[in-house]
């Protein structure tokens, strides 16, 4: 798949995964203080171009709710596996832009901890499955 059609099935995946709310309407995703919903987040500026597609557990609290990124972030300053993850990438030539990050879940789980749960990764399985067949990585 070219770059062109990549993002723009990118594109597609996180348009309709926006509007996503079962989780919501389950009590499965935190709610914070000031009562905005926890919504799905997408790693922007990734492009998988290398044919890289890492999976991770859940979105942090962090990138949900500070204004200043409402999407994944992924670098030196972020968080622990943000930098861990930015020393790997740099390690073997590549950098966020290269990859595609995503979850398990996209959204903040409501449990203590921000626990995700069977149910909560069950009801979010669709997007995964889809946006792996959507860019086909190797």
């Amino acid at each position: 798949m070219n770059a062109e059609t990549q993002q723009e099935v990118l594109r597609a995946f996180r348009g309709d995964a926006a509007a996503c709310i079962r989780c919501r309407s389950h009590g499965l995703i935190h709610r914070h203080t000031d009562g905005r919903w926890a919504r799905p987040l997408f790693h922007e500026e990734g492009t998988c171009r290398s044919g890289v597609l890492f999976v991770f557990e859940a979105p942090n609290e962090t990138d949900t709710y500070d204004p200043n990124k409402s999407r994944m972030t992924c670098g030196p300053n972020t968080d622990p596996t943000g930098a861990f993850l930015y020393r790997l990438l740099a390690h073997v030539g590549l950098t966020p832009k290269d990859v595609l990050l995503t979850n398990s879940v996209l959204c903040l789980p409501s449990k203590k901890g921000y626990e995700v749960t069977p149910i909560q990764r069950d009801t979010c399985l669709s997007w995964l499955g889809r946006l792996i067949r959507d860019i086909n990585p190797p």
